[in-house]
């Protein structure tokens, strides 16, 4: 069974953080976070349809009683209806959880958290130095680090430049290799010699679990100088080099997204 709220944490996160700051004096009710996740949720569409109808009110509840049980919220009853407000210790759990979300995660999770960081960390931050809050101003510092946008960009870009790197050195392995295993074929080698010849110079990432000559006995015979040859150009030209040109567009857009932030906040 799907874990759906392991699946969209961050726009839980979200959605409790925004029902907070939109109610902070009165407290937030279990459909003001309802109507929030959905409306986050409606943002990426392109990539969560339908998501949103399998989550219940059922759901909600468990998620905001979860919360209180964590000493992460209160929970009071104003008439028939409970409403609720982030704790301290909430308002660091929730924010962690947002700005935790795996630099790998989901490309428009990476962008809803940003936005979010961006557009609402500052009032976030305010509403703990409010006199109803009774907390410590060292607390929005804390708090303001954990939201800070652009240490997010900047981790970002390092993670996908690493990417970047680490593809750059596997196509250039393969081709290495495919360059190789063509020279010894018009040669006249056998299969087993040029096998022997690429595991040699150009290992694999996986040769620690099952050597290269032990892969290759288990793939037909007529198709292993071709593995090496033509298959290895083919996942140059169709599986590495395409995820390299969609990791350096990615990165065009992330650096780009930085620089016109920087613009936005000098500007204001």
């Amino acid at each position: 069974m799907v874990d759906l709220f392991s699946l969209y944490r961050v726009y839980f996160a979200a959605a409790g953080l925004a029902a907070h700051s939109n109610f902070a004096s009165e407290g937030f009710r279990q459909k003001d976070v309802r109507f929030l996740l959905g409306l986050f949720l409606n943002w990426v569409d392109a990539t969560t349809k339908n998501v949103d109808e399998k989550i219940h009110d059922t759901q909600i509840s468990r998620y905001l009683d979860g919360l209180v049980k964590e000493g992460h919220a209160t929970k009071t009853k104003s008439g028939r209806v409970p409403r609720y407000q982030l704790t301290r210790s909430g308002l660091i759990e929730l924010a962690s959880q947002l700005m935790k979300a795996p630099v790998g995660a989901p490309l428009e999770q990476f962008f809803v958290v940003y936005y979010f960081a961006k557009t609402y960390g500052q009032r976030l931050a305010e509403l703990v130095t409010q006199k109803e809050n009774q907390l410590p101003r060292s607390f929005r510092v804390e708090l303001e680090a954990l939201l800070d946008h652009r240490e997010l960009v900047e981790h970002q870009i390092r993670f996908v430049q690493l990417e970047l790197r680490k593809l750059d050195e596997r196509i250039a392995e393969t081709k290495g290799a495919g360059e190789l295993a063509q020279r010894l074929a018009r040669q006249g080698a056998t299969p087993t010699d040029i096998i022997s010849a690429i595991a040699k110079n150009h290992p694999y990432d996986l040769n620690n679990q099952k050597s290269m000559a032990e892969l290759f006995h288990e793939i037909p015979a007529p198709l292993r100088v071709w593995e090496l040859t033509i298959g290895n150009q083919s996942r140059v030209e169709l599986l590495w080099g395409p995820m390299r040109q969609y990791l350096a567009g990615y990165l065009t857009v992330l650096q780009n997204l930085r620089e016109t932030t920087a613009k936005i906040s000098e500007a204001s």
